[in-house]
C-alpha cells in the first residue's frame, strides 16, 4: 500500500500540522456537512491516516473515531492520482468486502478525494459514503467533492499557522493582515479565471475585513 519512505513522510506532515486526535473544530464538520448534501450521502469523513490507523477530524454518520489501518479505504483512496476514488459497490470488490466497515455498517459506495498538502504528502482523505450501491459520481459531485477537499487542506494550513502564531505571540492585527494577504491572493486567482460570482463574494469579505481593521 505505502513504502516506509512515504509513511515516514506522512507522519512527519501529520506532525507539524498537530492534527490528530484534536477535538472537533466547526470549520473542519461544516465541510463533511457540506460534503453529504453536495453528493446526497448520509456519511462523509475526514480522515487522517498514520502508520497504524485511520482517525476522522470530522465526521457525519459515524459513530466511533478510529479504525486499524487493516480497515481502512481511505488509505488506499489517498494514492489515487486521477480524480476521486470510487467504489460503486464495496460488498463485491474483492479489496474490500472484507473490511469492518463493509461487513458490520454495511457500507456500499465509497468516493474519496486525497488531502494533499502544500509539500505534496498526502495525509488523508475527505470522502463520502452510502450503505445503498450507487454507479459512481456525477461530473459536478466530482468537482464539489474536490473543491472541498482543497477546502479542508486550506482550513488545515491556517490551522497550523494559527497554532504556530500563537506560540510566536503575533497580535490580531498582523493575523489580519495575513488573512487580507491571502483573500487577495484569492481574488487575483478568481479574477483570472473570469469567476465573477465567488469573486463578488470574496470582495465582500474582503471589504468587512477591511472594516474591522479599521474599528
Amino acid at each position: 500500500m505505502d513504502d516506509n519512505d512515504e509513511v515516514a513522510k506522512r507522519i512527519d506532515a501529520l506532525e507539524r500540522y498537530g492534527i490528530m486526535d484534536t477535538s472537533p473544530e466547526t470549520v473542519f464538520e461544516s465541510i463533511v456537512h457540506e460534503a453529504t448534501l453536495l453528493t446526497g450521502t448520509p456519511i462523509s469523513t475526514i480522515t487522517m491516516v498514520d502508520d497504524r490507523r485511520q482517525w476522522f477530524k470530522a465526521s457525519v454518520g459515524v459513530e466511533r473515531q478510529e479504525d486499524p489501518l487493516s480497515d481502512s479505504i481511505c488509505a488506499v483512496a489517498m494514492n489515487e492520482k486521477s480524480g476521486p476514488f470510487v467504489i460503486d459497490d464495496a460488498s463485491v470488490d474483492d479489496r474490500f468486502s472484507q473490511f469492518r466497515g463493509v461487513v458490520e455498517d454495511g457500507i456500499r459506495f465509497y468516493a474519496g478525494v486525497p488531502l494533499i498538502v502544500s509539500d505534496g504528502t498526502r495525509v488523508g482523505t475527505l470522502c463520502v459514503i452510502d450503505t445503498e450501491a450507487r454507479s459512481g459520481l456525477e461530473e459536478d459531485e466530482k468537482l464539489a467533492l474536490q473543491a472541498l477537499a482543497r477546502r479542508t487542506v486550506a482550513a488545515m494550513e491556517i490551522r497550523r499557522d494559527l497554532v504556530k502564531g500563537d506560540a510566536d505571540g503575533l497580535s490580531n492585527e498582523a493575523w489580519l493582515s495575513r488573512a487580507r494577504s491571502l483573500l487577495e491572493q484569492s481574488a487575483a486567482a478568481l479574477t483570472q479565471i473570469g469567476a465573477s460570482a465567488p469573486l463578488a463574494q470574496l470582495e465582500g469579505v474582503i471589504a468587512s475585513l477591511d472594516a474591522s481593521t479599521n474599528q
